[in-house]
């Protein structure tokens, strides 16, 4: 884009048209009323509008699970090209327990040492970009007990004698 501007006199030059997701190059050139130019330093300009994508991924437990166990385990991939953080959030119905915020190459968090006395949990994971672009998992829960959940079964005697559904 060009624009005239009188000596000594600050100016703003406004873009008229969108620019894409890319890195621009911004060069100012000045000319004097004599002829001579003189260009600016380069300045590199990167425009990013793209949504980090995240999604939990094996082996992430499934939604609303139970396990006796006294941990929980959370892994995600992210796409993208710019990526600044992942952040891990544990909570429980006390509030917040743990937050954990990777800048490397991290995509996963295991809780260990957690009450499992019929507790319910509930997590998700969250990622930045360098452009502050901001996206987020699911919230899921799972609850840690001491016993192992219920196995069900449907046992028979003899095929003319079914015993009843239940629990073991």
């Amino acid at each position: 884009k060009t624009q005239a501007v009188s000596n000594n006199t600050p100016t703003n030059i406004t873009l008229s048209e969108t620019l894409s997701n890319s890195l621009w190059l911004i060069i100012a050139e000045a000319v004097d009323d004599a002829g001579n130019r003189a260009n600016s330093s380069a300045l590199f300009l990167k425009i990013d509008s793209v949504i980090p994508q995240i999604q939990f991924v094996a082996p992430t437990e499934a939604n609303a699970t139970s396990f006796a166990r006294n941990w929980i385990f959370a892994n995600v991939t992210i796409t993208e090209a710019n990526f600044q953080n992942v952040t891990f959030k544990l909570y429980n119905s006390t509030g917040e327990l743990n937050v954990t915020t990777y800048t490397d190459g991290r995509r996963e968090i295991n809780w260990t040492g957690l009450l499992n006395t019929n507790v319910q949990y509930w997590y998700n994971v969250s990622t930045f970009d360098q452009a502050s672009n901001f996206n987020q998992t699911e919230t899921r829960y799972i609850t840690l007990t001491q016993d192992n959940p219920p196995k069900w079964f449907n046992a028979t005697v003899n095929d003319s004698n079914p015993l009843p559904l239940g629990t073991v």
